[in-house]
């Protein structure tokens, strides 16, 4: 198994990877972007909602996967939010998703309405912990480590888990990107933000098989893309760095390229901080693994050995949710009743009369 790396990169990756030395300032636009396009925008809004739980599936997966990021997971960790308790880390999560589902894709932040003000709080936060992480200087590294330093990865299969990562990466070619990636000095920069934004909208193009996309037409994949091109903006990406900036073929193509270059080497080496990370996601740490090993097989990753360690419950739990996102789903009457399912509960859990108190 080799990693793509022989192939010259496409001009979208290698404007995106130029972003690794520019910081992002979370700035939020003053002017409505030049290029909003509202017919686009609303077609995309209208994807998420006959796709909202193939949406939010991916980006909980997504989540996972992103874990093993370290730019994602260790900023998180020196934060000291989601490292120590696991309720702590389920509430830092659950206000993301209040904050994107409840507010950016109820709203149009160039109208000053509660999604601008949501993106205005986030971003705000994004640059207080970065500020924190270059005060931090040399020693951010060594206040990561004390984070977990009282915490041990759960469950005897990390270690099986462990040596088929290492057996796998003997046969990977590990790209020359990913090293300007992980030895990038320069703390929450663009590329950084780049791939925080396309783990909410990416997986349904690259993977649509898995999240109930296959059937969505190219004008809603457009549409959904451009809502993200929006987002990203306003959470002050650079034109140069927003990863919605493409049309769906580019998209796809620069996508691919993160995911070979960036993403899978660094789940190639996914370290025990990572696993710690991300098992406070689960009720059941032990889950953990079932997630994993879906992910790494979804990308071209087939953790045999990890499989073969899985009790039944685990197995029942794998087959149960690929039969639902795979096979289920997918069925208009069975995806719509689950969307307005859903909708119903966030409607509940976040209202709208009460966005713009909160």
């Amino acid at each position: 198994m080799a990693g793509k790396t022989n192939e010259a990169s496409s001009p979208e990756f290698s404007e995106l990877l130029q972003g690794l030395n520019s910081p992002c300032e979370f700035k939020f636009p003053v002017s409505t972007p030049p290029w909003l396009d509202l017919d686009m925008f609303d077609t995309g809004i209208a994807f998420y909602y006959r796709n909202m739980v193939g949406i939010m599936a991916s980006n909980g997966e997504a989540l996972v996967m992103g874990l093993a990021l370290p730019t994602f997971y260790k900023p998180l960790a020196f934060s000291g939010v989601t490292s120590k308790r696991k309720r702590a880390a389920m509430m830092r999560y659950m206000e993301t998703g209040r904050h994107v589902y409840g507010r950016w894709y109820r709203g149009k932040p160039w109208e000053g309405d509660s999604a601008s003000e949501s993106i205005k709080i986030v971003n705000n936060m994004h640059k207080h912990v970065a500020d924190m992480i270059i005060t931090a200087g040399d020693s951010f590294q060594e206040k990561v480590d004390i984070a977990f330093s009282d915490s041990e990865v759960e469950g005897d299969q990390s270690r099986i888990l462990k040596e088929e990562l290492a057996n796998l990466r003997e046969s990977y070619v590990i790209p020359p990107e990913y090293y300007a990636y992980i030895n990038s000095k320069q703390s929450f920069n663009q590329f950084d933000m780049t791939l925080v934004q396309a783990a909410f909208f990416a997986a349904v193009m690259i993977y649509p098989e898995h999240y109930g996309s296959s059937s969505a037409t190219e004008k809603e994949l457009e549409g959904f893309i451009h809502v993200w091109r929006v987002f990203g903006y306003y959470m002050g990406i650079a034109d140069g760095n927003n990863a919605a900036s493409y049309g769906l073929e580019r998209t796809l193509v620069a996508g691919n390229e993160i995911m070979d270059k960036i993403l899978k080497p660094c789940m190639l080496h996914l370290n025990h901080q990572s696993m710690i990370m991300a098992q406070k996601i689960f009720s059941n740490p032990l889950n953990y693994y079932v997630w994993v090993y879906r992910n790494y097989r979804m990308v071209g990753l087939n953790l045999e050995k990890l499989w073969s360690s899985f009790s039944w419950r685990q197995r029942y739990l794998y087959y149960t949710r690929a039969f639902f996102l795979d096979y289920l789903y997918p069925l208009p009457l069975v995806r719509d009743f689950m969307n307005y399912c859903v909708r119903r509960v966030i409607n509940r859990i976040w209202p709208s009369d009460k966005l713009k108190s909160n």
